[in-house]
């Protein structure tokens, strides 16, 4: 809303001034807040959580006093934003890069129902089922697949993606959907990550001693020292 000087007689439509008396703007139906008269200009007020009535079309300021409106109001279109509720139903990754802290695979998502404002799907690494992981800044990235529109889930091939390794065990696979304009799904999908590996851990030292007399049975105690901590996971020996 732009006030042009102290006149409530004309409103800037398209970069033209035109009578106030020629705009169709129906009478208000729901008080949002006012703002005070006294401060810079422009006068700003926030508006918070406030439900949309039945049939509003435009967002009107009246000048007042602390008793009563003017009766001439300047006005813009309702422009009511709203993320569509289109969001990825599933995803799934599958690690093939057998190296600890280093991804590679297939992430599979299952597509929103409603795609109709979705351009593609974007996969990232999460520290968990809902947070992203940032690294120097940016959010880690798998990769992204524009939508098919088939319904069937769609697959993003990815290599060499290296994760920290105080977070082994912890990382989720993250799916968002973006949309045409721009913006980000409401919601989102998210399954654990298993980063499959081979250790390189060895151990050392190994003795035997076989204490059962019977051929072709051995029996007795194995003993070795347990692999440097290294960095890599073992589960077991």
């Amino acid at each position: 809303i732009t006030d042009h000087g102290w006149s409530f007689d004309y409103v800037e439509v398209g970069g033209d001034y035109v009578p106030i008396e020629d705009i169709d703007i129906p009478t208000h139906s729901a008080y949002i807040g006012s703002v005070s008269a006294w401060g810079p200009n422009p006068r700003e007020g926030v508006i918070y959580e406030i439900a949309v009535p039945a049939g509003a079309t435009h967002m009107l300021a009246y000048p007042a006093t602390a008793t009563m409106e003017g009766p001439n109001a300047l006005g813009i279109p309702l422009n009511d934003y709203c993320v569509p509720a289109s969001w990825p139903l599933a995803v799934s990754l599958v690690d093939t890069n057998m190296q600890f802290y280093r991804l590679g695979g297939t992430v599979a998502i299952t597509p929103a129902t409603d795609e109709s404002q979705v351009l593609e799907y974007v996969a990232y690494v999460g520290r968990n089922e809902d947070e992203r992981l940032m690294i120097d800044g940016e959010f880690v990235v798998l990769g992204s697949a524009l939508k098919d529109g088939s319904g069937s889930p769609l697959e993003i091939e990815f290599s060499s993606v290296d994760v920290p390794p105080d977070l082994f065990g912890e990382l989720y696979v993250i799916a968002f959907a973006l949309m045409n304009d721009g913006s980000e799904s409401m919601l989102w999908a998210s399954a654990p990550i298993d980063d499959k590996g081979v250790t390189s851990a060895v151990a050392g030292n190994v003795t035997f001693m076989d204490t059962n007399p019977s051929d072709g049975v051995i029996s007795g105690e194995l003993a070795f020292n347990p692999a440097p901590r290294d960095g890599f996971p073992v589960d077991s020996y």
